[in-house]
């Protein structure tokens, strides 16, 4: 996600930018070489630092190697940090702070009350000895929706701005045909976590069957939260062996092709900053139902592009049952809506100037450093 932003940046603006990542993925390494991986990728250069283990684990994304690597970008124009509570992420802020450099943080959702209710011992504590005070030293902090903004704990002093996500959005769409879209094939797409509420949506699908109704669920991601033995339990217990199948990883060149292959993506989550997902969704034509935690559902109900429920499995339920009775023709409407939201409310040439001028911003009015005229280099933390 980040470095697509980033390739976004530089190609558009030409704006010279490293990304300091983790060679890493899924707690799996990238690249075999045990040594700093350097990679120009469309006019981005990507570093991918080793990872090692501390007391917390490859979890806390921890590399012995960082702050000495990071001494290299000394002078950079701004330093753009993504996430926090965790090692790699208050590094990056550090070495900014330290050197008086301008940064911004994007939280994408940690500091949300319940992103902050799971492990909140340990987070109350990181966020005590480090996270308030290199916050609150930040020239912004960057959320992607207002309701994102508004549901997050800040610590007092900090400068909140909100700007949407940046990301490449879908050329041309193969468009979603009436046999799928008047389907009962529902999907899910993304990490199997609590967080995502798939029991809710698993509860709900029993009780439509309840009602004569029966719909498919197809779900697409891996478990990280040692999720899926309890979802298994439920769907045994409510007999939906052959209704609910979960089917891996899917790789991203297939992603188009089979959302559009789908009735509606349904995302029953408890918490999304933003919810990517549901825009990639959109974009291929098909309608979505969310929860109201999913922070972009205003767009949702104001463009007629899917639907919205509370998070409980009744009221969800309902959703469906409203969706399964509507005609073809309404469910057209809400497909067409989709693609209409997707080119005019996240185009990705206007989301880039309202980087543009948030990077502008923090150069000009940095409170640690003299003005610049120009952000020439920008290094981003990921």
């Amino acid at each position: 996600m980040h470095y697509g932003q980033a390739e976004i940046l530089a190609n558009t603006f030409g704006y010279e930018i490293d990304v300091v990542t983790l060679n890493q993925s899924d707690d799996k390494p990238l690249f075999s070489s045990k040594e700093t991986v350097l990679q120009v990728q469309n006019g981005v250069r990507v570093h991918y630092l080793p990872s090692g283990l501390n007391f917390f684990s490859k979890k806390y994304f921890y590399c012995s190697a960082l702050k000495k690597y990071l001494k290299q970008f000394i002078g950079a124009d701004v330093v753009h940090v993504h996430s926090v509570f965790n090692y790699f992420s208050r590094a990056g802020m550090q070495f900014a702070f330290e050197n008086k450099m301008p940064y911004i943080v994007t939280t994408h959702g940690m500091l949300d009350r319940y992103s902050l209710s799971r492990t909140a011992t340990a987070k109350k504590i990181h966020r005590y000895i480090w996270d308030n005070y290199l916050l609150r030293g930040a020239n912004y902090m960057q959320f992607t929706t207002y309701e994102e903004y508004n549901n997050s704990i800040l610590p007092r002093g900090c400068k909140p701005t909100i700007v949407s996500y940046l990301f490449h959005t879908t050329e041309k769409i193969i468009g979603i045909n009436d046999d799928a879209l008047n389907s009962t094939n529902l999907v899910s797409l993304g990490r199997i976590n609590r967080k995502k509420g798939l029991d809710i949506l698993i509860k709900a699908i029993a009780l439509l069957n309840t009602y004569g109704i029966k719909f498919t669920l197809d779900i697409y991601g891996e478990d990280d939260d040692n999720f899926m033995p309890e979802l298994k339990k439920l769907i045994e217990k409510h007999k939906l062996k052959s209704q609910i199948k979960f089917k891996g990883k899917l790789d991203p060149l297939q992603r188009d092709a089979t959302l559009q292959k789908y009735a509606l993506l349904v995302l029953p989550s408890h918490q999304e900053n933003f919810g990517l997902v549901v825009v990639e969704s959109l974009a291929n034509g098909v309608p979505v139902l969310i929860s109201n935690k999913v922070n972009i559902f205003p767009i949702v109900l104001k463009h007629r592009c899917g639907l919205v429920f509370d998070t409980n499995e009744q009221n969800l339920a309902d959703r469906l049952n409203h969706y399964y009775n509507l005609t073809l023709a309404e469910k057209k409407c809400m497909s067409a809506n989709g693609v209409k939201v997707v080119k005019e409310e996240f185009k990705s040439s206007v989301i880039a100037k309202a980087y543009e001028q948030l990077y502008n911003n923090v150069t000009k009015n940095n409170r640690r450093s003299k003005p610049l005229k120009n952000i020439r280099t920008k290094v981003e933390m990921s």
